[in-house]
């Protein structure tokens, strides 16, 4: 019933032109004859399908009585006003239609046993007067159908839009091929649809289904599309990005980047590709209305954790979790086909690139890849329970593409949240009291089967720095001894190289002004200390230390 209406709804927008069409192809009809040549007969006829759309049927029979017929439905607006003229080929003169820009605009069908599209049609005429005469009345055929097609379709709004892809979207039925399709809305998200195709051809079949959201589409991709007896729209997305989730048959497969609607006409095609350009962008306002402002970080780790803890894709399962807020540990638990991998990712959400976010696929899986400012190592890892080395990027894995779109806009707002000064660990106090600290944290560490032990003592103006290495079979022990007035509160850096975080700092100009020991023996004057962390926090905190001590 639905379709019905909306059918209706197309063809009552202008009644005035719809008829003055359709009086133009009464005299059309009129005008159109049979018409005899040397070896055959052509009868002839034209009939309106719908304003603007004609089809035009010849038959030919030749001299021994066995005959063609030959139909074409084509829409006068897609002819070339140009092109149209009398021609005289041998025998018999015709009306020549050429479609715009050589477009296979024009449906044939043959014996009603073979559909193919093609870019002209010839009409023959009785006579060069007669010629003329039909001629003039397609010229006249052209801008009013132009007129019809521009005015065909008024659909303001995002439902308007929706509802009517949701009716327009249907069963075709070809000479060698039947498609059975309808596209729904999937009312998790604005935008998102599900398009469900089974393609039958004799004896078998294909059940194809495309989950997608309409606002990653990109607009100017939706094209039409020609093969054999099939007219189709091709749909791509942004960027070819492949967030398009695809079933065969019921089975999950490979995301992809594209799909085809099968049209039951050229006019069909047209007005869905008209449709689906403009809601596009419709969508990606409604989606983006839909997405939850983020006022606090608890807030949006609260939201991840919503979206991504259970990923299930066939027999894979990833179980995820975010435990933290600015500084956050994240546990990711992969499991496929009764192996399992469990992962850990320490790091602070401050150090992520807030424009460095991007959602994609591999395969099957659907994930929000996180980069650390710069291209640093700044995040832990550790795989089954053993440290690795530091890395610069993590992936969370979601159920949807629409989850990941999401989850970039919430990611992209705790940045900002860790990224602002007011929600920074470090105060700085007194010197002292930072002298304090960072005696505190200057501490043994244990990696690699190699350990750290380091103090710092201060003797007025001058620190001094010891740091005992001791490895399975050798120690020594390091002494720096400098003034924090000379080190260059600028050259303090945070840096990582595999499983070790260290701090370094360098004298003014790099003068070489550190007094250095090694095992209590004085060796050559030093411009760089360097001391170990346990962890990037750990790091974090003696570099701002540091810097606040030296600042001048």
């Amino acid at each position: 019933m639905n379709k019905i209406l909306i059918i209706v709804v197309l063809f009552i927008i202008s009644p005035l032109q719809a008829q003055n069409f359709n009086s133009i192809i009464e005299d059309l009809d009129s005008a159109i004859k049979t018409v005899p040549s040397a070896n055959k007969e052509y009868v002839q006829t034209i009939t309106s399908i719908q304003p603007g759309v004609v089809e035009v049927t010849i038959e030919e029979i030749s001299k021994k009585g066995s005959s063609t017929v030959n139909s074409f439905e084509f829409n006068t607006a897609d002819i070339d006003i140009n092109t149209i003229k009398t021609i005289t080929k041998k025998d018999v003169i015709v009306i020549q239609l050429l479609a715009k820009n050589k477009q296979k605009l024009i449906k044939l069908t043959t014996n009603q046993e073979k559909i193919s599209y093609v870019n002209q049609l010839l009409i023959n005429a009785e006579n060069i007067d007669n010629g003329r005469l039909i001629e003039d009345y397609f010229k006249q055929c052209v801008p009013l159908a132009q007129e019809i097609t521009d005015k065909r379709l008024s659909l303001s709004s995002y439902q308007e839009q929706l509802n009517w892809l949701e009716n327009n979207v249907i069963d075709v039925n070809l000479i060698k091929k039947q498609f059975s399709q309808n596209l729904a809305a999937n009312n998790k998200y604005p935008g998102s649809i599900i398009i469900k195709s089974n393609e039958i051809a004799g004896k078998n079949s294909k059940n194809r289904t495309y989950q997608l959201n309409l606002s990653t589409l990109n607009p100017n991709s939706i094209l039409f599309k020609i093969t054999g007896e099939i007219f189709s729209i091709e749909l791509e997305t942004r960027r070819k990005l492949k967030t398009i989730k695809y079933f065969e048959d019921s089975e999950q497969k490979a995301y992809t980047n594209k799909l085809t609607i099968v049209c039951n006409s050229v006019e069909n095609a047209r007005d869905l590709q008209k449709v689906l350009k403009d809601i596009i962008s419709l969508s990606e306002i409604e989606f983006n209305n839909s997405l939850t402002k983020i006022n606090s970080i608890s807030q949006g780790v609260q939201l991840i954790n919503s979206l991504t803890n259970k990923v299930v894709v066939n027999d894979l399962t990833i179980t995820q979790n975010i435990d933290g807020k600015c500084v956050s540990v994240f546990k990711q638990e992969t499991l496929d086909n009764n192996n399992t991998v469990q992962e850990t990712f320490n790091f602070n959400f401050a150090d992520f690139n807030k424009n460095g976010i991007n959602y994609s696929t591999n395969g099957k899986q659907v994930f929000l890849e996180l980069n650390i400012k710069g291209g640093n190592n700044y995040i832990k890892y550790e795989k089954n329970g053993e440290q690795k080395n530091y890395i610069k990027s993590l992936k969370i894995y979601t159920p949807e593409i629409e989850d990941a779109i999401t989850l970039e806009s919430t990611l992209s707002s705790i940045i900002n949240l860790c990224q602002n000064p007011n929600n920074s660990a470090f105060k700085a106090g007194s010197k002292s009291n930072m002298l304090q600290i960072l005696q505190q944290n200057l501490s043994k560490i244990n990696i690699n089967n190699i350990t750290y032990d380091q103090s710092l003592k201060i003797n007025e103006n001058v620190l001094i720095f010891t740091n005992t290495i001791i490895n399975t079979k050798s120690s020594k022990e390091q002494i720096f001894e400098f003034n924090l007035s000379d080190i260059n509160s600028n050259s303090i850096k945070m840096n990582t190289s595999g499983k070790n975080v260290t701090v370094t700092a360098s004298t003014y100009h790099l003068e070489k002004i550190i007094k250095y020991y090694e095992n209590g023996a004085i060796k050559n004057y030093q411009n760089e200390i360097e001391i170990q962390a346990i962890n990037i926090e750990n790091a974090r905190l003696i570099t701002n230390l540091l810097v606040s001590l030296t600042e001048k």
